[in-house]
Parts: structure tokens; C-alpha cells; sequence
């Protein structure tokens, strides 16, 4: 009791931190990865990191394969994995400037979707801590 007094200096403070606690619990286990043997494997090894082991896919599957193409999902999932390429391609893809903010603003939606998707497992704390500092504000007004 002497150690819990140190950090709680009230029963009200402790039973929130077991609550708090308790409910961390309560969520779905995060990803792990384990990969051994990388030497000289750099590509294939980005690819696996990228794609999470094809969890990428089975979640975008999971949300949208009532509602998009074949096509559209492997659009999707190549810009999850390489957003830089998949941008290049797509803006060469389009000459109506019109057609590609349409696509910009179904995408981000789709991009929206998909980490609510993924992060109801994390609590808010555990996402925010790995959000880069300058996009945390926004993206958890988008998400929440």
C-alpha cells in the first residue's frame, strides 16, 4: 500500500488508474511481427513491413469488398504499401484536374475508414504517440 499511496494520493486516483488499466486490457491484441534472416533482403523485407504480413489487404478487403472493384481494391492497398508510387501513377492517370480532386476526396475517406478501422484496438494515447507531432490534431479530428 505504501508503494500505491507514492503515485495515488486518493482511492478515487488509484480506481481510476484500474479502470483505466482494465480497459487497456479489454482491447484486441496488436500486430506483432517476427522476421529473421534479412541479409541482403532489404526489398522483400520493406514489402513485408509495408504490407503487414497481407494484414493491410485482409483489412481492406474486410471494409470494402461489398463496395469497390477488384481494381479499386488493389488500387487502394498499392497506395496503403506505397503511397509515393501509387501518388505519381495516379495524378499521370488523370488529365481533368476536376476528376482528380473527386478522387483525392473518395480516397481520403477510404484512408479515414481504414484507420478507424485499425486503430479501435489502440486507445487514443497509444495512437496519438505514434502520429507524427504535426498531423496529430488533425487526424484525430478525422477520426473522432
Amino acid at each position: 500500500l505504501d508503494l500505491l499511496s507514492q503515485n495515488f494520493d486518493t482511492p478515487e486516483k488509484l480506481a481510476t488508474e484500474i479502470i483505466n488499466l482494465e480497459s487497456i486490457l479489454e482491447l484486441p491484441k496488436g500486430t506483432e511481427h517476427f522476421v529473421s534472416d534479412l541479409h541482403g533482403e532489404y526489398e522483400a523485407f520493406q514489402h513485408v513491413l509495408r504490407n503487414g504480413s497481407g494484414n493491410v489487404r485482409a483489412k481492406i478487403n474486410d471494409i470494402f469488398k461489398e463496395r469497390l472493384s477488384t481494381k479499386e481494391l488493389n488500387d487502394l492497398t498499392a497506395l496503403v504499401y506505397y503511397p509515393e508510387d501509387k501518388l505519381k501513377l495516379i495524378k499521370s492517370d488523370f488529365q481533368n484536374c476536376g476528376q482528380l480532386n473527386v478522387w483525392y476526396i473518395t480516397t481520403i475517406e477510404h484512408l479515414i475508414e481504414l484507420i478507424k478501422y485499425c486503430s479501435s484496438k489502440y486507445t487514443r494515447s497509444k495512437l496519438r504517440k505514434a502520429l507524427p507531432k504535426q498531423y496529430v490534431y488533425i487526424i484525430e479530428e478525422l477520426l473522432y
